[in-house]
């Protein structure tokens, strides 16, 4: 334990005699539990790659326009933990933090013109969508905002406090919200995050520290667009970028610069050994310091492309957030790979499926109706109406394309572009059948067997990746059958069976070797 107390010590040193922020201390940090927990950086480096190869394999969905054809939206959960009102962030602020994370996650922000020529076809835009979180999770309605008073600062002694008991909040569910702890870091560190290291075909016990810590920290001053308490030194990170470049951290991305060379220093480390995994970045041997936009800047004249100059445009940068504008194609895929294989439960998509709308289910209606379907009162919905299933956690507007009477027995048939279609359920019938359907195992190796209730007269059974492409057809007959499944690799998959006109049930299926 003295030796990571140095360390710190060290760190905390050179920051005051050279540098008096530090942009993002995930890699450091992740070093530092290395020491006390054996292989999470390896881990971290092998669930990379899986991505990495995964994306590789996947590159061929993406349209030609630059543009994903499936849109995976995440829940956001902010958990503000406030010493004084000055740390309290307003929601308005946490609203704005949304829409930077929307616009620079499908680059939609309005500097995409200040890319440089030289790598203005390398840029991308991830698919991404983030929306605060509408359901909770004890399935009650949620502003996707949590507020906690401490009396504890946190620093980089106690980096993970924030997330406990007693000194800060605890994590919602890691698998199925990012989680987004606001707090005083002490305004030498601006944020870090925990990188994808428990995929599902990683064994147990090799995730950050703990499961629950899993998630971003930003700093209260540099949350949101414009913060008004980013000033002075802190201005360079004023446009909500620090978020961008956490939230790239926690969907896999390291620094830009393979974090060669010192944080603390201009001295470049050209070793070809460190790098940030791709392609269609330069190689550079340290970052841009926070020191203005360097267009001139080359720090490394060694690797693929020697003449190129520092990326300083990338989000995975440590340059002024006034020079950040881009992610690269390479980026964005691994990214898109890792809500399969690193945090597969996180996305949610908009998916042609049917649904069951039960009672004790929360319904929103134009946006202004919150309704609790008890099975004894009816709520009108209208051709037109937005209606939002806040239980399925999708926090998404459908539209309704008949009028319908919903009393929380009711089908809903969902569709891919938006609509929504409701029929009455037959006393309950479709659900009380899925419950006899059994998909097993699951996860699923080489096969997967499937028992379904003897009403459905399944003729058809299709297997799905995760981004939609139908990789899977057999016909079949009778109640019990066995698909094969040794041409999927590792991953999230949508299983649909299907009778001669409709689907009948849509399940998750994982396959892990």
């Amino acid at each position: 334990m003295k030796q990571v107390l140095l360390f710190l010590l060290l760190i905390g040193t050179s920051l005051s005699a050279q540098q008096d922020i530090h942009k993002c201390y995930t890699d450091e940090y992740i070093h530092l539990l290395d020491q006390h927990q054996a292989g999470l950086k390896e881990s971290i480096k092998a669930t990379f790659e899986l991505a990495k190869a995964h994306a590789e394999n996947q590159a061929h969905l993406k349209s030609t326009n630059g543009i994903f054809d499936t849109i995976f939206r995440i829940p956001v959960v902010f958990h503000v933990v406030y010493n004084g009102a000055a740390q309290n962030t307003a929601e308005s602020l946490l609203q704005s933090q949304i829409a930077v994370l929307n616009e620079d996650f499908n680059r939609l922000n309005a500097d995409t013109g200040n890319t440089r020529a030289l790598f203005k076809n390398r840029a991308s835009g991830v698919g991404f969508e983030f929306f605060l979180a509408t359901i909770d999770p004890d399935g009650n309605p949620t502003s996707g905002i949590t507020r906690t008073p401490t009396t504890s600062s946190f620093g980089f002694f106690n980096l993970d406090d924030m997330k406990k008991a007693g000194t800060g909040k605890t994590a919602w569910d890691t698998d199925e919200y990012l989680n987004i702890w606001v707090c005083d870091l002490g305004g030498l560190i601006l944020g870090f995050a925990y990188p994808p290291a428990a995929a599902p075909n990683w064994p147990a016990g090799q995730s950050p520290s703990s499961p629950a810590f899993e998630g971003v920290v930003i700093h209260y001053e540099v949350i949101g667009r414009n913060n008004p308490l980013a000033t002075g030194q802190l201005a360079i990170a004023n446009k909500g970028r620090t978020a961008v470049h956490e939230v790239g951290h926690y969907w896999g991305l390291r620094h830009i610069w393979g974090d060669s060379g010192s944080p603390f220093s201009n001295a470049p480390d050209c070793d070809l050994s460190k790098d940030d995994g791709f392609s269609d970045t330069p190689h550079m041997g340290n970052n841009s310091q926070a020191t203005g936009c360097s267009f001139s800047k080359n720090s490394c004249t060694n690797g693929e492309n020697p003449d190129e100059p520092d990326m300083v445009e990338n989000y995975m940068d440590y340059s002024t957030e006034t020079c950040q504008n881009m992610f690269t194609q390479q980026q964005a895929n691994v990214m898109r790979s890792m809500g399969v294989v690193g945090r597969p439960n996180i996305p949610n998509l908009i998916v042609d499926e049917t649904i069951m709308v039960s009672i004790n289910e929360w319904v929103v209606i134009n946006n202004t109706d919150t309704v609790f379907l008890n099975g004894n009162t009816t709520y009108n919905i209208n051709i037109g109406d937005q209606v939002m299933f806040l239980n399925e956690n999708n926090g998404y507007n459908y539209t309704a394309t008949n009028s319908f009477n919903l009393n929380g027995n009711n089908e809903a048939m969902l569709t891919e572009d938006g609509n929504v279609s409701f029929s009455s359920g037959p006393n309950g019938m479709k659900e009380s059948l899925a419950s006899l359907l059994k998909v097993y195992p699951n996860p699923a190796n080489d096969f997967v067997e499937i028992s379904s209730p003897s009403l459905w007269e399944v003729k058809q059974v299709r297997i799905f990746s995760i981004s939609g492409q139908e990789l899977i057809s057999q016909a079949v007959s009778g109640n019990n059958f066995k698909i094969s499944t040794q041409s999927l690799r590792n991953g999230v998959y949508f299983l649909h069976l299907e009778n001669q006109s409709d689907i009948l049930s849509v399940k998750k299926l994982n396959i892990l070797r």
